[in-house]
């Protein structure tokens, strides 16, 4: 194997960091990278915050990246916006995984699905538009909750998608799921 080798993913792939001090939605967006291979993908994978280093707990608050309030971060294919307005995201919907019994387990699985998505794993691949991490956490109410999102292209792949999950994902009860439309 030469060096300079890489290894193509099916897509190119962009994460997104969202925050939440601005009052458009927009302006809350900002393109952290692209890539569209492996090798692209760790090098930028290791230095994105884990929600474990950010996120809201019980114990502590949410905390700042580089002086900004950031509630998620998104992976998305490339040409589409993680916001439901995108002219592909608005005609389908979200599967969301809200339960997490420790911040350890959302990292574990926000690791898993990245790898699953960007990887091409899930049978329907091609419907899959992208994912997101989110602190939901009301820190005044000291209401932990985050999510996983896998966004799609149209409702009525809705059912495959989760099923696409519940087959390489032990540790998700599928049933469990929350079903979110774009429309």
């Amino acid at each position: 194997m030469e060096e300079d080798q890489t290894h193509e993913l099916g897509y190119d792939w962009i994460v997104w960091e969202h925050r939440n001090d601005c009052i458009n939605y927009e302006d809350n967006l900002s393109k952290v990278c692209e890539f569209n291979t492996v090798e692209d993908f760790w090098k930028y994978w290791f230095y994105l915050p884990k929600p474990i280093a950010f996120f809201y707990t019980n114990k502590n608050p949410r905390l700042l990246i580089s002086e900004r309030s950031v509630v998620s971060y998104s992976i998305f294919k490339k040409g589409i916006k993680p916001k439901w307005e995108d002219p592909l995201a608005s005609k389908g919907g979200e599967w969301r995984i809200r339960r997490f019994k420790c911040i350890d387990e959302l990292d574990y699985l926000w690791e898993e699905i990245t790898l699953l998505t960007i990887g091409n794993n899930f049978k329907h691949h091609e419907n899959i538009l992208g994912i997101r991490v989110v602190d939901s956490s009301q820190s005044g109410s000291n209401k932990v909750m985050y999510n996983i999102e896998i966004w799609f292209d149209s409702m009525k792949n809705s059912d495959y998608i989760k099923n696409d999950i519940g087959e390489h994902i032990d540790d998700i009860d599928i049933t469990k799921m929350y079903l979110r439309s774009h429309s």
